[in-house]
């Protein structure tokens, strides 16, 4: 199965849409995003019971990689060095083994793209909607989705704790 259906007629936003070109503030804008929002919510909810539809930000790997990779340019390069041992922090990145990223391979001739779980927006659920034609890039089909659903929930549902050490 591959991992998303570029022939997609319909463009529905639904959850595992890609989407391209979304205003966050100003004249900054999403290069590609991801719908995250459950399918069955964006489908059948009105408009006052979901306002608003959540997106994770995607970027090219190799822009993440090099610290590029964010609208203000403010991003840290990606350090590779994995000083627990187990590889090296790429390996792992690529490889869906980092709690913190999704990693896809290939996605629609966009090469290598990366997740970042700690960062995630939302968008007025009829704006999005309405723009859906002009930003659908492709679906990622349901066994994907689900993947990169469930990591993403498991990573916001982790256990934080304090900083012992923190004065």
């Amino acid at each position: 199965m591959p991992k998303y259906d570029e022939y997609r007629k319909s463009k529905v936003i639904t959850q595992g849409t890609v989407l391209r070109n979304l205003n966050i503030e100003g004249d900054s804008v999403l290069l590609y995003s991801v719908v995250i929002s459950q399918s069955c919510d964006i489908e059948q909810a009105k408009d006052d019971e979901l306002p608003s539809i959540m997106v994770l930000p995607m970027y090219s790997d190799t822009a993440f990689l090099e610290g590029n990779h964010l609208y203000n340019n403010k991003g840290r390069k990606f350090d590779d060095n994995n000083k627990k041992g187990g590889g090296s922090k790429t390996k792992l990145l690529r490889s869906n083994q980092n709690f913190r990223y999704h990693y896809f391979s290939e996605i629609c001739n966009l090469g290598g793209m990366v997740i970042d779980f700690k960062r995630y927006y939302t968008f007025r659920k009829n704006v999005v909607l309405s723009q859906a034609k002009d930003k659908y890039v492709t679906t990622i089909n349901p066994l994907y989705r689900e993947d990169l659903s469930q990591r993403f929930c498991n990573y916001l549902s982790r256990i934080g704790f304090e900083n012992e050490n923190k004065e």
